[in-house]
């Protein structure tokens, strides 16, 4: 899609340069994201080492000058568990133990999709996450066998009776669902049922008025040029479904679980991925584990009393001010001019000066 219709196609692999490469992802740049323009790099540089391993070409491989886009973190969205129960309830039937799934168990779309009866075990409360769709492999290229959330058994009971297919999750024909499924709109779908939106809508279907205005409630308004009752259309939170997946891992870490334990679930090879892009902690959490701290401090010293109201509060953890006998024994210098009393004193002193023409006249 973005190199075979490209010029840069058309040149021979040994003719490629870093330059080339760097001005075909700039001129992208416009209508891509960083990550897009990552992964095109990543593309063409897992081409030449294709390539290169083949014996098909001997060249060296230019995309290992190009310096990859830095792109900046994504702050994603999750459901809080009694938003996870609102959306459950607010879905259809038939998609709900899919949905119910990816939250208990963390699974990716595709791992659901393609998760077969042999691969659940209810009695041991064990499942194994070995393929994605029809590949006989996950993303990460292994396969694992995970732990079954007591609370998940009855959904998986209920969907392994409710057909008699193969997979878990399939079609009304017993077929797998393909990878153009459009569970992002189901979800959203959910999200706007649950009321879990960020504001609405009022548009005025009048044709030809085009009138709209936003607002955080869906209460009844009418259009300000034709008086025509507004219908308010509701904006879902931005939740996608691998959204789901960190409300796995988030909502874990907030009951305690261990980051071990977690990056298990989540099959994550590096932990850091696990508590840096999926573990997201609510600031009701944060305040609470903040709150773990207990330095045992002297209510004398925190309290205010009446003879201290202009005084600043001092604790035992702050350094004390110097005391009164340290302040006798080392009076502060002053830079005042010295008062007009002195200046006689000074003045009046009867030894002449050798300087003055009348010491010397005598």
């Amino acid at each position: 899609k973005h190199l075979l219709s490209d010029a840069l196609a058309t040149k021979r692999a040994h003719e490629v340069t870093s330059a080339d490469v760097t001005n075909w992802l700039a001129a992208k740049q416009t209508t891509l994201s960083l990550k897009t323009l990552n992964n095109l790099r990543s593309y063409i540089h897992s081409i030449y080492v294709a390539a290169r391993e083949g014996g098909r070409i001997t060249c060296p491989n230019p995309v290992e000058q190009v310096r990859r886009k830095r792109v900046p973190r994504a702050v994603h969205d999750f459901l809080r568990p009694e938003e996870a129960s609102a959306v459950l309830d607010a879905l259809p039937p038939r998609w709900r133990g899919l949905f119910a799934t990816a939250i208990y168990q963390g699974l990716r779309k595709g791992e659901l999709l393609g998760l077969r009866r042999a691969d659940v075990d209810l009695t041991e409360r064990l499942l194994t996450v070995a393929r994605s769709y029809d590949n006989e492999t996950t993303k990460g290229g292994h396969g694992d066998v995970i732990a079954i959330n007591e609370e998940c058994v009855p959904v998986l009971a209920a969907a392994l009776t409710g057909t008699t297919s193969e997979l878990v999750f399939p079609r009304l024909d017993g077929g797998m669902y393909s990878h153009n499924t459009k569970v992002d709109l189901i979800l959203k779908r959910a999200l706007c049922n649950a009321r879990l939106v960020l504001a609405y809508d009022h548009r005025c279907r009048r044709r030809g008025c085009g009138h709209s205005e936003r607002h955080t409630d869906d209460a009844g308004r009418r259009c300000p040029r034709c008086t025509m009752k507004l219908w308010p259309v509701p904006i879902p939170r931005k939740i996608r479904f691998h959204d789901l997946r960190h409300t796995t891992a988030t909502l874990l870490l907030m009951a305690g679980a261990s980051m071990a334990a977690v990056q298990k679930f989540l099959r994550h090879a590096d932990p850091r991925l696990t508590m840096n892009t999926y573990g997201h902690l609510t600031a009701e959490f944060l305040r609470s584990e903040i709150n773990r701290l207990r330095i045992p401090v002297s209510k004398s010293s925190v309290a205010p009393t009446a003879s201290s109201t202009t005084r600043p509060l001092v604790t035992t953890l702050l350094p004390r001010p110097p005391t009164t006998s340290r302040a006798r024994r080392d009076p502060p210098k002053t830079t005042s001019k010295p008062s007009p009393t002195q200046c006689a004193r000074r003045d009046s002193n009867p030894r002449p000066s050798g300087s003055k023409p009348d010491a010397l006249s005598s």
